[in-house]
């Protein structure tokens, strides 16, 4: 029997695409399954952190003008928490003892890369966040097959479940929050387009991918303005695994930009969770179940926000924040 290899995420800064693949053969060999992105610029760094979720950030230290020094600063100015190793051909003992200072988990050598795999492994067990469980998602597909198919790729990066009218879709996404929604506009008893428009009346931020057999541009143009992605059917997993990582990474953007406004307004840690939540779509009674305390106490959080804040009322401090993430 094949073992089971892990997915790993991995953003190089290296200006070698050979050398990429030498780190990449390596992680293999250690029972990973990695994909890469490689950046040779900090404008191109800084919109792979908007843009997608990482395990683990390597990073060249000899690149003219941008190396690991420039990206463990640029990671600073984030709130993401993601390990950093510098790989590189040659490096003085000063430098190394530098970069770890800046934030290096570790110093390899290109000529070692032997022990990638195992340093690899300790920092991703020191990143996994016990407590915090995977995401929901929910796929809304009149197709068993397809639904099916859907469900084999969410599954490496957390649970699905599955439904198959417009009926069934508006109590799901009623019931409560999801981390995105896969919706196919033809559905047994309506449009799912009809589905996306309710949801977006109380759940506004909540990423959708539309699928659909035909290539109907007034079905695109509707998905457009409703917010959503929009995609043909059947969709290759490069695209689904793509609007997965977009979805996970709009958390982390809100959880950033809430970061600044706690030093801005000086919100608690508890108010900063509230409002990201909330800017997720997460109702009061779903905060509270979620943060393990009463409706009543959300509501003094929610209070004190819009006070601290000067919004006139809450949902005026969440739409603040949501644009500023939309940017």
């Amino acid at each position: 029997m094949r073992r089971k290899r892990h997915r790993l995420r991995v953003l190089y800064v290296e200006d070698s695409e050979d050398d990429v693949e030498l780190a990449l053969r390596q992680l293999r060999r250690s029972g990973y399954a990695p994909s890469a992105t490689r950046v040779e610029s900090a404008d191109a760094m800084h919109q792979a952190l908007r843009s997608g979720t990482w395990d683990i950030v390597l990073s060249d230290c000899g690149m003219p003008g941008f190396g690991a020094k420039e990206a463990l600063a640029l990671l600073r100015t984030t709130t993401l928490d993601v390990p950093v190793l510098v790989v590189s051909g040659t490096i003085s003992e000063e430098y190394a003892n530098s970069v770890i200072q800046a934030g290096a988990r570790a110093v390899l050598r290109k000529d070692a890369l032997t022990e990638l795999g195992p340093v690899v492994q300790r920092e991703l067990r020191r990143h996994v966040p016990i407590d915090e469980p995977r995401p929901d998602f929910l796929v809304v597909e009149d197709s068993k097959a397809y639904a099916r198919s859907l469900k084999r790729v969410i599954s490496h990066w957390g649970s699905a479940r599955v439904v198959h009218t417009a009926r069934d879709a508006e109590t799901a996404i009623l019931a409560r929050a999801w981390a995105a929604i896969f919706l196919d506009v033809g559905l047994p008893d309506g449009s799912g387009l009809d589905v996306l428009a309710r949801l977006r009346a109380f759940r506004p931020t909540t990423p959708v991918l539309v699928l659909t057999g035909d290539n109907d541009s007034e079905a695109i143009n509707r998905a457009c303005e409703l917010r959503a992605s929009f995609a043909m059917k059947p969709a290759s997993t490069s695209l689904l695994e793509a609007f997965i990582r977009s979805a996970a990474s709009l958390r982390q953007r809100l959880q950033g930009a809430a970061h600044r406004w706690r030093e801005l307004y000086a919100l608690s840690e508890a108010e900063q969770d509230v409002l990201v939540r909330s800017a997720l779509g997460e109702s009061r009674s779903e905060v509270a179940a979620a943060r393990h305390s009463s409706i009543l106490t959300v509501k003094k959080h929610c209070e004190r926000i819009v006070k601290k804040t000067g919004a006139h009322f809450f949902h005026e401090a969440v739409g603040r924040l949501v644009r500023e993430v939309a940017g």
